[in-house]
């Protein structure tokens, strides 16, 4: 085991080290950190987050638990706007005063702070079912000592209410929330 410092290009001088004979590996002498992973007790719960059959979640982890710019859209049930899980991970739209009953933002959805109801046609999409927050908390929940964490848990939710208490509503096809009259805007982002 040899360590070779060098002022040339990194990349190069490993290419030139490969190409020696009797070099079995060359690699960068880089700086080891202990990563902080979620110890959230009912991790082990959320089935596909890990083991056999699992996304290696904590292994995602050690590289990003996610960025709070991203939003995800939750199109479901809705979200339990309140659940002490997702409450720090839902988004907010800046762009909207809440209760005025006035578009502030110009998207066509009257008090949409947090997502839209369109099984009601209204600004609560609370979830009445459970299954949206269920998928938003594998999503987003948050990365803390309470309940389960989320795959990125850094992210945020927007909740989408097209299904209603009986997991009906008014989706008839997929294509139907794909259909521009159904977008939400993200701050002059378009999203479903």
């Amino acid at each position: 085991l040899y360590l070779v410092e060098t002022l040339s290009d990194l990349d190069e001088a490993a290419e030139l080290l490969r190409s020696m004979p009797g070099v079995v590996w060359v690699g960068f002498d880089d700086v080891v950190q202990a990563t902080v992973l979620p110890s959230d007790p009912d991790l082990d719960q959320l089935w596909g987050m890990n083991g056999t059959y699992g996304i290696d979640a904590p292994g995602a982890w050690a590289q990003t638990l996610g960025d709070p710019s991203v939003v995800v859209a939750i199109i479901d049930t809705g979200v339990d706007l309140d659940h002490p899980d997702l409450a720090a991970n839902i988004w907010t739209n800046s762009g909207e005063i809440a209760g005025n009953g006035i578009d502030d933002d110009g998207n066509g959805y009257i008090d949409d702070l947090h997502g839209w109801d369109f099984v009601n046609n209204d600004g609560d999409p609370n979830d009445d079912n459970n299954h949206g927050t269920h998928v938003a908390g594998t999503i987003a929940a948050v990365a803390d000592s309470v309940g389960v964490v989320g795959v990125a848990p850094n992210s945020k939710v927007m909740a989408l209410k097209f299904l209603d208490a009986n997991g009906s509503g008014c989706l008839l096809y997929t294509s139907d929330a794909a259909d521009d009259s159904l977008r939400v805007d993200l701050g002059g982002r378009r999203s479903m």
